[in-house]
Parts: C-alpha cells; structure tokens; sequence
C-alpha cells in the first residue's frame, strides 16, 4: 500500500479478528456473547502517512426470550407459596427481570424469581434486561391458586319431586366435583 492508502485493522473485545482488514466489517453477534454487561466491543484502527486514527463502537446484545419455571404449584393451603423462576441462557451476569401478570407489569419485582400465595391467580410472563435492551416476552404462564379454582365443588345434577300421600318429597342427587390444576 502507498503513504495515503491506509490500512484496517479490526478487533473485536482488544483482539484483531483474522482477516477483517477492510474499511468495513460485518460480524453476526451470538446472542450469548457479550462481557459482564451484555456488551460486545468493536475497534477499528485505521493508519494512513503514519498516522494512526480509532473507533470505536459498543453495544448491547438483545437478550436471549426467557423461560419460567413454577415451582410448589399448585397453592392449596393459605400460608403457602409457589415460586416462579425467570431464567435466559444470555451471557451477561447483570441481568434484570421485568415481570407482567396478565398483560401488566408488577412494579418493584426486578429479580429472577416472583413468589406468588394463596388466594392470587393470573397469567405470567416475563423479560430479562440487560442495561436497557429487553429480551422478547416468555411464553405465559398460568398460575391459578384461588381458592375457588382449588376447593371442591358440589354440583345439583337431578331434582325430583313425587306426591306420596299428599306429602310432597323432594329427592335431588348431589355430586361431588372437584376441580383441580396443573
């Protein structure tokens, strides 16, 4: 190359990637890249007449959608708990957690796990968070715990009514319903 045509040199997180030598370069970032952060690091020194230039670009990796797990549902006592875990495979160690109930967000509720008692039901979803860049929605989650969904039920299928001597009797079948959750 002559004095005025100026050499590139990439790197990636401070180490020059083999071969990205041009004024541009395009690079796929993996979802699970990303220092303690999220964030992915890219250098471009450019040197032209013996004069070195730099940039610099940084940016967040979306996180990847994350998945709930339940545990110790279904509530079926007052006083107990079910516990709703929020987990990604993202690689940054800084993450938040936004939780929703049916399409809202519950305020004050950032960390991964969500406890839920006795009496309270809904739809859960949740997002993970790295600085600011918030992954796609989980799947739902349906947690029913109200004592109406988890308590027995009884249900009058069949009245009959016969005269018997000018007594009226009524005769009614009672069954028995229970109504569980998964």
């Amino acid at each position: 190359a002559d004095a005025t045509t100026p050499t590139y040199v990439w790197k990636k997180e401070s180490i020059a990637i083999t071969g990205a030598t041009a004024d541009e370069y395009a690079y796929t970032v993996d979802i699970t890249e990303g220092d303690a952060s999220g964030n992915v690091v890219f250098t471009c020194e450019a040197t032209a007449n013996s004069v070195m230039g730099t940039a610099t670009v940084s940016f967040s990796v979306k996180p990847q959608q994350p998945t709930i797990t339940a545990t110790g549902l279904p509530i079926t006592t007052s006083g107990d708990t079910g516990t709703l875990t929020c987990t990604t495979a993202s690689a940054s160690n800084s993450k938040a957690y936004k939780w929703f109930e049916s399409g809202n967000v519950i305020s004050g509720h950032s960390g991964s796990e969500l406890v839920r008692t006795y009496g309270s039901s809904g739809e859960y979803t949740c997002k993970a968070i790295i600085n600011t860049v918030e992954s796609t929605a989980s799947a739902v989650t349906t947690v029913a715990t109200q004592a109406d969904d988890l308590e027995p039920k009884n249900e009058v299928l069949k009245i009959v009514m016969y005269v018997v001597g000018g007594v009226v009797a009524v005769c009614f079948l009672t069954v028995l319903i229970a109504v569980g959750c998964i």
